[in-house]
């Protein structure tokens, strides 16, 4: 018994080293933060709120955006398997320096990433594969 004790809490404290189980997300897909903020007066105007997202020497910084019932929310999608952090810059105090992280696994199969130009006048997904537009026409 003294084993499993020291076992649980040995786990329970380093546990804040490990990412946590839902804290994954796949390679292009989207990473979505929720954040609890101020919703009076009018909370669509004066807040500023972005994070900025680390994965090695990569950086990126997306805007937040206000989400309704005082929830502020932030969304990225992540191109890079890995360990990504976080910080939140706002000019509020409420929504400022929240820091995170989470790991961004393969991606499963049918998750091709983005749509980009390929060549001018064709589209291919972001892991290369080619994509086709079918239209059907009533003339």
């Amino acid at each position: 018994m003294k084993r499993f004790i020291l076992f649980a809490f040995v786990i329970l404290l380093f546990s804040h080293l490990l990412p946590a189980q839902d804290n994954k997300v796949e390679k292009w897909d989207v990473y979505e933060m929720s954040l609890p903020g101020p919703s009076a007066p009018n909370p669509f105007v004066g807040i500023e709120l972005s994070a900025v997202f680390k994965n090695g020497d990569r950086t990126f910084e997306p805007e937040g955006f206000y989400n309704g019932n005082g929830i502020f929310k932030i969304r990225f999608m992540p191109d890079n398997e890995g360990l990504w952090t976080f910080k939140t810059e706002s000019n509020r105090d409420e929504l400022n320096g929240k820091e995170g992280q989470f790991v961004c696994t393969a991606p499963a199969p049918g998750n091709h990433g983005p749509v980009r130009v390929r060549n001018q006048y064709h589209f291919a997904y972001e892991d290369g594969g080619a994509i086709f537009f079918i239209w059907d026409y009533d003339l």
